[in-house]
């Protein structure tokens, strides 16, 4: 099977959607991202596809469907998900709370981010771009045990 015949069968599966859309999302094509969350969606409703595709609308500033599918992925997250998957999803339902003006439920979700970037939860882009916004909103986090709030 050459590399061509390949990508297209990828591209009928979950996996295969979302890891275009990924790639159109970085590319900042994010219409074209969007089409492919909700294909991926369509096939597997996965927590991570929901927070992508909450993190996608954040971009596109609709803070509402970022906390709709955000809510979402942590509503299907199952026991023993990993933390990191917790952490992006708190992550983006911080910013977006934050942007609506919701402050109590954005500090909230700070709060929780913290706690897990303190004890270590999150690769380490992720740490990065995390601890790089809360230290733009003028908030330690993540390099004490207090949580910085």
């Amino acid at each position: 099977e050459d590399l061509y015949t390949g990508s297209l069968a990828m591209r009928k599966t979950a996996l295969g959607h979302h890891q275009m859309a990924l790639c159109l999302m970085e590319k900042g094509q994010y219409e074209r991202a969007k089409e492919h969350f909700l294909a991926a969606l369509s096939i597997k409703q996965n927590p991570r596809i929901l927070n992508n595709l909450g993190a996608l609308f954040f971009h596109l500033g609709e803070p509402d469907k970022t906390i709709h599918y955000g809510q979402d992925a942590l509503k299907r997250l199952k026991p023993g998900v990993p933390s990191n998957i917790k952490l992006e999803i708190h992550y983006n339902m911080a910013r977006a709370f934050l942007v609506k003006g919701a402050v109590d439920q954005a500090k909230r979700y700070m709060k929780k981010t913290c706690e897990m970037l303190s004890a270590g939860y999150g690769t380490p882009p992720a740490r990065i771009k995390i601890m790089a916004w809360f230290g733009g909103q003028g908030i330690p986090c993540g390099s004490d045990k207090k949580g910085g709030l």
